[in-house]
């Protein structure tokens, strides 16, 4: 389950799908807070890089993490 590019755009990303975006934006993104993201995250379901002291979420993840969860409930 992609995420709409649509929602991709309120955030600077205009006709792009960015490799990687901040975990605020990937909250954002996914619908949930900021707590949830990180349990996501240290619970290995997210991946993440680390550049320089500043945290990035891989997108693909984000869909993944999506997918995932819809076809759970399926």
């Amino acid at each position: 389950m992609p995420i709409p590019r649509a929602a991709l755009s309120n955030y600077g990303f205009q006709g792009i799908v960015p490799l990687a975006v901040p975990v605020k934006i990937a909250c954002r993104l996914v619908g949930v807070g900021p707590t949830t993201m990180w349990g996501l995250i240290k619970a290995g379901r997210v991946k993440t890089v680390s550049i320089g002291r500043r945290r990035l979420v891989i997108y693909v993840s984000l869909e993944s993490l999506l997918a995932d969860e819809a076809e759970a409930r399926s």
